[in-house]
């Protein structure tokens, strides 16, 4: 055997080994490509798609593809608000196609290549992905991955941790309430708003000073530990504002409704006509985030704000705080409250290791605050735990997790900031700047890491 076999061999063994100790799990990457010009994909809506082909490579340069090509891998043309093909891949053959409303017709060689980087991430390793010769034109692509053992597809940031990259432009909805004070950013700008438009400064460093005269002091969370550049930037807006032009939410990647006790304690926040434009923005793969009672309490009760659409969030309701008119209203006619200001993580992944390494089991201090007769079905990655204060109420029948603090849904979260509102801990603000990234699952770009 020549030095030149022998090397790509050890070099094969050495990257499966790698790929097995420090990811502990299977890599299987879906491109969701997004049609923007919704002429085209008309056009072809009857049209058969063309097979897609995921080469492979021979060169020793690229050895770490051996692992890339027995993943599965699925691509999803759709235009910006509306369901379309759903193609599946295993093994490079297409094994499977189902709701066909509209296609895209795929290009004729579709290559996916990986690459092992043990420097990225600081040297915590991560994998270089790469479709760059597919054709981008107008399209959008969001990436999922799946555990191992696992056979549910979860998206993923597409973000470019290892280098400077766009910045994430997040909505912060917050409720008009009457507690104000003025926020000083770090640029100099000082602006008088209610305490409940707090995310900006948070994320992007600054003071709020309080009717008082109190000054609090925040760092900027919304940074890449990395490279040190700025990435998240928040615009606040009131909820009044929103929803008189809700068509404003299409200018930013992610946005975040919240955060205030009772979100304001107003049931029009959103209203109707902002509900249906959230809900076009959700089916277009952006990201969103339910702050504290936005989600459940009187206004799941009610079938009101954005407990209307519970289910893009996959949680369940039961009633809090208001007569039940209709059971159609709720899925439970029980209530249920876990009181804590202690959270355990019980979940690892992106969203726990960036920008901040929060790792499973670590015990976090928040501020007081609690479920409200809701509890998450989908992926909970933190919740609460004791001691619990004597608000506490048992009493939920379900199969979700009732006690949650953060949970995800594909492109959507619901996080429990907000019921002593805005007076925040360390610990809260690096989680919330880790689901602000997370939720940035969209890109135009054809490659990250």
């Amino acid at each position: 055997m020549n030095k030149k076999g022998f090397y790509a061999k050890i070099m094969l063994v050495l990257v499966v080994l790698l790929i097995v100790l420090i990811f502990m799990q299977t890599i299987s990457i879906a491109i969701e490509s997004i049609n923007g010009v919704k002429d085209t994909l008309q056009d072809e809506k009857n049209n058969q798609v063309e097979e897609i082909e995921i080469s492979e490579t021979s060169s020793t340069e690229n050895i770490e593809r051996v692992e890339l090509s027995e993943a599965e891998a699925r691509l999803i043309a759709e235009d910006e608000k509306n369901a379309a093909e759903l193609i599946v891949f295993n093994q490079l053959e297409v094994i499977k196609t189902t709701n066909v409303t509209n296609v895209l017709r795929a290009a004729a060689s579709f290559t996916l290549t990986g690459e092992v980087k043990l420097d990225a991430a600081n040297g915590k390793g991560g994998v270089y992905l790469d479709w760059s010769s597919y054709d981008s034109t107008d399209r959008t692509f969001k990436a999922y991955q799946k555990s191992e053992g696992s056979s549910t597809w979860e998206p993923m940031s597409t973000v470019e941790f290892s280098s400077n990259v766009e910045p994430i432009q997040v909505l912060n909805v917050y409720p008009d309430v009457s507690t104000v004070g003025t926020f000083t950013y770090l640029d100099g700008k000082s602006v008088t708003l209610p305490k409940s438009a707090s995310l900006k400064v948070w994320m992007e460093g600054g003071s709020f000073t309080d009717s008082a005269g109190n000054k609090t002091t925040f760092e900027a969370y919304g940074k890449n530990p990395f490279t040190g550049q700025q990435v998240i930037y928040v615009t606040p807006v009131s909820s009044t504002e929103f929803n008189n032009n809700p068509d404003i939410i299409w200018n930013y990647k992610v946005t975040m409704f919240g955060t205030w006790d009772s979100n304001g304690n107003n049931d029009t926040q959103p209203n109707s006509k902002a509900l249906q434009v959230i809900e076009q923005y959700i089916k277009a793969g952006y990201g969103v985030v339910a702050g504290h009672d936005t989600v459940g309490t009187n206004y799941g009760a009610k079938n009101i704000g954005l407990s209307k659409l519970r289910k893009y969030f996959n949680i369940e309701i039961g009633t809090q705080g208001a007569t039940v008119t209709s059971e159609s209203d709720i899925d439970y006619n029980a209530t249920w409250v876990y009181y804590s200001s202690n959270v355990i993580v019980v979940n690892g992944g992106l969203i726990t290791s960036f920008p901040y390494e929060i790792p499973k089991n670590a015990n976090l201090t928040v501020p007081l605050t609690h479920t409200c007769s809701n509890a998450a079905l989908g992926t909970v990655w933190m919740e609460f735990t004791e001691p619990y204060t004597n608000n506490t109420i048992v009493n939920y029948t379900g199969t979700g997790n009732p006690k949650y603090f953060l949970t995800t849904y594909n492109n959507t979260a619901m996080v429990q900031t907000g019921h002593s509102n805005c007076n925040s801990t360390e610990d809260e603000r690096k989680v919330l700047a880790n689901v602000l990234f997370y939720m940035d699952q969209r890109t135009n770009g054809t490659s990250f890491t």
